[in-house]
């Protein structure tokens, strides 16, 4: 249905992309471009927000992304609405991923983000977040949040292929 990476970042990133993050040229999936993350990091961290197209959520069934690499802590996908236009958004639903190490389909957890588990992968695998049975209506916004801790947590990873189906 339509990818939100990577030319949905910047002009379609309202809270743009956390300077952890860079686009690396080559690093995802067949040598395409790729959002890397290669740092410590000792609290939680919004890794980057996008608006979603009006009426998105019509036919999708899931949005999925490839991801490739190892961190100490996981990462909380969140779905926002936007009552109000002077808010960043309200959590409407929340994709607690838990330990990755292999493809996986995620459900919602509900509206509290959490950051327990990590991920360390051989190669690239597939997470899909499904959309089954959720009201989507109000939803506007798509958020990934990576786990910290105070003690610090290291992320080396590659995220590309983040597309709504």
């Amino acid at each position: 249905m339509g990818s939100l990476l990577p030319n949905s970042l910047g002009t379609n990133s309202p809270d743009g992309l956390n300077p952890i993050a860079v686009r690396s040229a080559t690093g995802g999936v067949g040598g395409t471009g790729a959002l890397k993350i290669d740092a410590r990091i000792t609290s939680v961290s919004n890794l980057f927000a996008a608006n979603l197209p009006p009426n998105w959520y019509v036919g999708a069934s899931s949005i999925s992304f490839d991801i490739y690499g190892t961190a100490d802590r996981s990462m909380s996908v969140i779905l926002l609405s936007v009552p109000n236009p002077a808010q960043t958004g309200v959590i409407a639903h929340a994709f607690n991923l838990g330990d990755i190490t292999t493809d996986t389909t995620i459900t919602s957890t509900g509206m509290a983000p959490a950051y327990p588990g990590s991920i360390n992968t051989v190669g690239w695998v597939t997470v899909t977040l499904s959309l089954a049975g959720l009201d989507l209506s109000e939803v506007e916004r798509f958020q990934i949040r990576l786990g910290g801790l105070s003690g610090g947590n290291d992320w080396d990873i590659y995220i590309d292929n983040i597309l709504i189906q």
